[in-house]
């Protein structure tokens, strides 16, 4: 999963996850999906956030468990308001949604737009 997050563009988290102390649970996981920010979604996090997450290694794990969701979502399988249970807790959720256009589809979680899918 974290070796195909970095090999993907998205190495930036792939190091917050290993400061948090979730490197090797998420290395064991099975039947999870990260959705990783990029590195460039990474780098614009004002550096004093950044900064005071990587100095609480308990409130970055909290942060970072938002992204892990408690099952495999395949594109294929997501419909509009699909809520997908995090590793933060019992009532947090990623809300997924999908746009159709003429032209293309655009698949967004929380909002942001999901770039890359089934890399696992």
């Amino acid at each position: 999963l974290l070796s195909v997050a970095s090999d993907n563009g998205c190495g930036q988290i792939v190091g917050l996850i290993q400061s948090a102390g979730l490197a090797d649970a998420l290395k064991a996981a099975q039947g999870v999906t990260l959705f990783a920010p990029s590195d460039a979604a990474v780098s614009r996090i004002p550096s004093d956030v950044l900064s005071e997450l990587q100095k609480n290694a308990t409130m970055l794990a909290g942060v970072l468990k938002f992204h892990v969701v408690t099952q495999v979502a395949h594109a294929a399988d997501i419909s509009n308001d699909l809520l997908l249970p995090t590793l933060h807790g019992k009532d947090s959720f990623v809300r997924m949604n999908i746009y159709t256009h003429t032209k293309y589809t655009v698949v967004t979680a929380e909002g942001s737009i999901v770039t890359k899918t089934d890399l696992a």
